[in-house]
């Protein structure tokens, strides 16, 4: 799943305009801690970077368990 799609849903945001936000905030390095990344995006969607970096690292536990099942699968 896509991380803009995937914050969309858990931060009840329109998806269109969060993945506009999340390319914005990755065009600016293309390596960056959680908390940065989470820090950046809140200054555009208005929610809290704490509450953002706890669902991005919900997402990265979520992607690795999809992709360690689909690899013994």
């Amino acid at each position: 799943m896509k991380l803009s799609i995937f914050l969309a849903r858990r931060l009840n945001i329109d998806s269109v305009f969060l993945s506009d936000c999340v390319s914005i905030v990755q065009e600016e390095y293309s390596f960056m801690t959680t908390a940065y990344f989470a820090k950046r995006l809140a200054e555009y969607i208005n929610v809290d970077a704490e509450c953002i970096q706890k669902e991005l690292i919900e997402y990265c536990r979520v992607s690795l368990v999809r992709a360690l099942v689909s690899s013994i699968v």
